[in-house]
């Protein structure tokens, strides 16, 4: 064993544990959802079976469907394998987003412990209940996991080297980004005019050849919510756009703001953990008005969650972002703010739309509230009293560890029962099939995990020529 192997055996470890773990735990789900029509050539019964039928379905969704036509390419095509290659790629992707987000951190800490930031990494993450349903499923890993770990890379990028000397470098990038997803194109606005407003105020003067780079932007506008499927999905909300600009703000911002700070469900407390990292920092700090500060966030995080009141989760979101901002200053990591600013801008972004109560895109923002979060606790915190902390995060993450196994074997031996269930209806040519309930504890695990019951369901039709079944068979689930 070489010194390099044995001086990284604790990160060695940590991650070969996570990786072998995510592979089983992934083997253990089932295809449900999106992945069932996005399993067959034009939605019909026909399963896509090639690559020139994933272009064609691509090319029919983005004018029916969906705008997304990169990302939804990769998701189909996976699904001509199942969860085969999917459960071996999707862990590799969130091991090297783990690793990425070490890589940010330590170019951002001068303190940093690389042990301590890889084993925090991985247990946040997988404390996150309330994504586990899509970080567990194709299409949503596809278009929020594989996503997210390029934008992270990008970011990591620019902290590092800040936008390249060449030009076009720099207009691919941000096309290739921003084109991807809408919430990615949110995020790439507010990163290129905030990194222009803030340069052209460092240099007196407004930069000509800056402005370029609104070109890939209008380019992926056009390309996202000009697409004629945008345009459908737009024009099926007649409630929302029935309702005025302040109507729609009234209703929204509430909503996005409880579910930014702590989802609807309380099953994620990344905020929370920030909240906490920021509140040790003040204390340890010799700011003038730490007091005041600390003060004010804790009773207003406490008087939030005991109302419940969405627009004093708001309030408490402006403080964060202010609170953060005035950290990042005071400790000179001035490049951090336009991309913290930005993750804000995916957040609220969504009060315009009339899917304000879809937050699967702040996966990314936790992702970054993560990195944050372990940044902050090595500007607080000195290196002797961070050694001392890893045998307590290690006991963490072995119990989510440990989780995360028992969870997923729950789900996959039913599944199992599910599958046996299925074969045997096949071949007595059943009128009724039988089908095993997932306990609601589990709801957050996986994606519609007690679908189809009935025609309602708007896979139905998928799910029946998936697995071969008659037309005219009942389901019923059974405990």
């Amino acid at each position: 064993m070489t010194s390099k192997i044995k001086k990284n055996i604790f990160i060695i470890t940590i991650i070969t544990i996570t990786l072998v773990s995510l592979i089983y735990c992934s083997k253990n789900t089932f295809i449900i959802n999106d992945d069932l029509p996005y399993s067959f050539f034009h939605r019909t019964d026909i399963r896509i079976t090639n690559i020139k039928q994933v272009i064609g379905n691509q090319i029919s969704d983005y004018k029916n469907i969906s705008p997304r036509v990169f990302i939804h390419f990769i998701a189909q095509y996976l699904l001509i394998y199942g969860k085969k290659l999917w459960s071996i790629i999707n862990p590799v992707i969130i091991i090297l987003t783990a690793l990425i987000m070490t890589k940010i951190i330590k170019i951002s800490s001068k303190k940093d412990n690389y042990n301590l930031s890889i084993l925090l990494t991985i247990s946040l993450f997988l404390s996150m209940i309330t994504y586990k349903k899509i970080i567990y499923w194709v299409a949503g890993s596809v278009n929020y996991v594989w996503t997210s770990v390029y934008l992270l890379f990008l970011i990591y990028i620019y902290l590092k080297k800040g936008y390249s000397n060449k030009k076009i470098i720099n207009l691919l990038l941000i096309l290739s980004i921003s084109i991807l997803h809408e919430y990615l194109l949110v995020f790439s606005i507010i990163f290129v005019i905030t990194n222009y407003i803030i340069n052209a105020y460092k240099q007196k003067k407004i930069i000509m050849s800056d402005i370029i780079y609104i070109i890939p932007l209008i380019i992926s506008y056009i390309f996202l919510l000009k697409a004629p499927s945008s345009q459908i999905r737009i024009n099926l909300s007649s409630t929302w756009n029935n309702m005025t600009i302040i109507e729609k703000l009234l209703t929204s911002i509430p909503e996005v703001s409880r579910n930014f700070i702590f989802n609807s469900n309380k099953n994620n407390y990344i905020i929370i953990f920030y909240i906490i990292c920021l509140l040790i920092y003040f204390i340890k700090s010799k700011l003038k008005y730490k007091s005041i500060i600390i003060f004010i966030t804790i009773l207003l995080t406490i008087i939030s969650i005991v109302t419940d009141n969405g627009w004093l989760y708001f309030i408490l979101s402006l403080l964060l972002l202010i609170s953060s901002i005035y950290y990042l200053l005071k400790t000179s990591k001035n490049k951090l703010i336009p991309v913290l600013i930005s993750m804000y801008g995916i957040v609220f972004s969504m009060v315009i739309t009339p899917e304000y109560n879809n937050y699967r895109s702040n996966y990314v923002v936790y992702l970054f509230l993560i990195v944050l979060s372990i940044i902050i606790i090595y500007d607080s915190i000195n290196k002797q009293t961070l050694k001392k902390t890893i045998p307590i995060f290690t006991i963490f993450f072995i119990i989510l560890i440990a989780n995360e196994i028992y969870s997923y074997t729950i789900i996959g031996n039913i599944h199992k029962e599910r599958i046996n269930n299925i074969n045997n209806c096949i071949n007595t040519n059943c009128e009724v099939l039988k089908i095993k309930k997932i306990p609601l504890k589990y709801e957050f695990y996986h994606m519609d995990i007690n679908s189809p019951q009935d025609k309602n369901y708007f896979a139905y039709d998928s799910f029946i020529n998936y697995y071969h079944l008659d037309k005219n068979i009942q389901i019923i689930y059974y405990k």
